[in-house]
């Protein structure tokens, strides 16, 4: 049987990942490893403090998370906002909604 780090190397190898996988079991570090090249020009490798440029790379992972919270009871499309964001980003009115 693999360990785990067998498995997501294996993986990467098989893919091509380029990137850095993180893998946490409560307060224990399981797993921190990179792969690829943060820089191809200039032969760059990742590390596990590269600092990825995502952009709105991140949107769809942002509302697979949220409606599976939703989908979980832990709140539902008319949640206030703020109810989540306590006081950080101050501009977003109390009335918008998880909607």
């Amino acid at each position: 049987m693999e360990t785990l780090e067998e498995e997501v190397d294996r993986i990467a190898a098989e893919t091509g990942f380029s990137g850095a996988v993180r893998v946490d079991a409560g307060a224990e570090l399981v797993l921190a490893k990179a792969y690829g090249l943060a820089h191809r020009g200039l032969e760059v490798p990742n590390t596990v403090e590269t600092q990825f440029g995502l952009a709105s790379g991140a949107k769809g992972l942002t509302a697979l998370v949220v409606v599976g919270l939703i989908d979980d009871g832990l709140f539902d499309l008319t949640t206030p906002a703020r109810a989540l964001l306590g006081d950080d980003l101050p501009l977003i009115g109390d009335g918008v909604t998880i909607e």
